[in-house]
């Protein structure tokens, strides 16, 4: 109760500001933050106690939260501006990202261009809107043909910047090891995995408050040994001990 009389009172406030003429380049901008972790800027319209709070975004949106929704409100003097295409993101909170992956680089025995492909999956907390730290899986195909497949295991750090209103650019890091994989081809006699990095650049797009596109381009490097028996050759046993460095494209549903 006592939460909800303090929300009441902050919300005149912000009306009574908003009703004043405003004679300066400034204007009042309200920050609501949900107890989801996201943060909405614009402007309230209307405030019901104990039962809904009306917002208009940046945009023009309109949206009605209910009052148990909300966690609170923050009051910011912002340049007027043009409306523009409002990005609404997590501030605080839990995410999961789900994306394939398009592997690009050469073959080591003769040079030519391949591209193989994977499917990734991250579960990661951020901390403020700044920083976000993760773990992550997936499969990996490297070389399609000869089945060498990696499951990694790894670690994400993630810093996000803002330049951009309807984007949200990030920096991306993440570590762990490679476990490789058989896949029932029986030509290969043994597979060793190996450690893994990943730098990228990417960025976040899309308006819905709770799901978002993720695309980011980035150099993935891991290492793998796989030893195949082959009768016809001049030895029985050709052993690969790979250093894989592709260019690595991701898209993913971020939420």
């Amino acid at each position: 109760m006592k939460k909800i009389i303090l929300l009441f009172c902050a919300v005149l406030c912000f009306l009574a500001v908003h009703a004043q003429d405003n004679t300066t380049s400034l204007e009042a901008l309200d920050i609501l933050y949900l107890k989801d972790g996201n943060a909405l800027k614009g402007r309230i319209l209307k405030y019901q106690p104990n039962h809904s709070l009306k917002f208009q975004l940046q945009s023009g949106k309109k949206m009605t939260f209910p009052v148990l929704q909300i966690d609170s409100i923050k009051q910011i003097n912002a340049p007027i501006i043009a409306p523009t295409r409002e990005f609404i993101t997590k501030e605080k909170g839990w995410y999961n990202t789900t994306y394939a992956s398009a592997l690009i680089g050469t073959t080591p025995w003769n040079n030519e261009p391949t591209i193989g492909i994977g499917i990734n999956n991250t579960v990661g907390y951020q901390f403020n809107p700044k920083w976000a730290l993760g773990l992550g899986t997936g499969l990996d195909y490297y070389y399609i043909a000869q089945r060498e497949i990696i499951l990694p295991f790894y670690a994400e750090g993630r810093y996000y910047m803002e330049l951009n209103p309807s984007m949200k650019p990030f920096l991306m890091l993440s570590g762990g090891y490679g476990i490789a994989l058989n896949d029932n081809n029986l030509a290969v006699e043994g597979i060793k995995g190996g450690w893994m990095y990943h730098p990228a650049i990417g960025f976040l797009f899309g308006k819905d408050s709770f799901r978002k596109w993720q695309f980011d381009a980035g150099i993935r490097v891991q290492q793998a040994t796989f030893q195949f028996d082959v009768p016809w050759a001049d030895r029985n046993n050709i052993i690969h001990k790979m250093l894989y460095q592709r260019f690595t494209m991701r898209l993913g549903l971020f939420f």
